[in-house]
């Protein structure tokens, strides 16, 4: 389950992300919609711009697998100007992941804790994905909304992608 978890569905969404950031970007570019436009795009004034909602995808699909093998992932804390910078470190953390054995799982017991917690309390071990998992999903779809929301010709499948349709038997 921890590999599942921490290595299997994060590079699943991951390179999903991947082509849809892609895709966003080509669009963009024919459009003539520059890329610091499209990095501030938002939902609602109090909610995080697009380039924060891709920062946020990366980190929370790649902390888990940090904390359970204690390696330091090739994410940065960087919020870039440009889709092209987001995808070379995308595609850094993927490699990443590719290279993670079950056995590098060596931290079953990790603990996490956060401003959002209540004080003094943390996830362990497995129980760590109940809070990046949904964290993952929504900053991702939170991307997809906002390009959504601003014209792109994106849909469910893009969001999907291939891989998750050669998962059926």
């Amino acid at each position: 389950m921890l590999y599942e978890y921490g290595v299997t569905l994060p590079l699943n969404r991951l390179n999903a992300f991947y082509d849809l950031l892609k895709k966003i970007k080509s669009e963009a570019e024919t459009k003539n919609i520059s890329e610091k436009e499209l990095m501030g795009y938002k939902l609602i004034d109090d909610m995080f711009d697009f380039t924060t909602q891709i920062r946020f995808s990366i980190d929370k699909a790649i902390s888990p697998i940090e904390l359970l093998t204690g390696k330091t992932s090739p994410k940065t804390a960087n919020k870039y100007e440009t889709i092209d910078e987001y995808l070379t470190e995308i595609k850094e953390v993927i490699n990443f992941l590719e290279n993670i054995k079950e056995e590098d799982l060596i931290n079953k017991n990790a603990e996490y804790s956060s401003q959002f917690f209540e004080q003094g309390k943390s996830l362990k071990g497995k129980n760590i994905f109940y809070f990046f998992i949904p964290n993952m999903f929504f900053h991702m779809s939170t991307a997809y909304d906002i390009a959504r929301h601003y014209g792109f010709n994106i849909g469910k499948a893009d969001f999907l992608w291939r891989a998750t349709f050669d998962l059926f038997d």
